[in-house]
């Protein structure tokens, strides 16, 4: 019994790490994304066409960071 414990506290450990680095990834490209919100609104709407590709490709990444935490 100490020995499936000790395993069980071993595998939570090892997954509570996982977890804490998937979320940094998330909060990462989540501090990204804002970026480049403020970017596109110091530059204005003349360059919408960069900023939405820059957006989208954002989204992309954090929508992935986040279904990867989820799982």
């Amino acid at each position: 019994l100490d020995q499936l414990v000790a395993k069980a506290k071993e595998a939570t450990a090892e997954g509570t790490v996982e977890h804490h680095k998937r979320r940094d990834d998330l909060k990462a490209r989540h501090d990204a994304a804002k970026a480049k919100f403020a970017e596109f609104k110091a530059t204005g709407n003349e360059n919408w066409d960069t900023f939405k590709a820059g957006a989208e490709a954002a989204w992309h990444d954090l929508e992935a960071s986040f279904e990867k935490l989820r799982h």
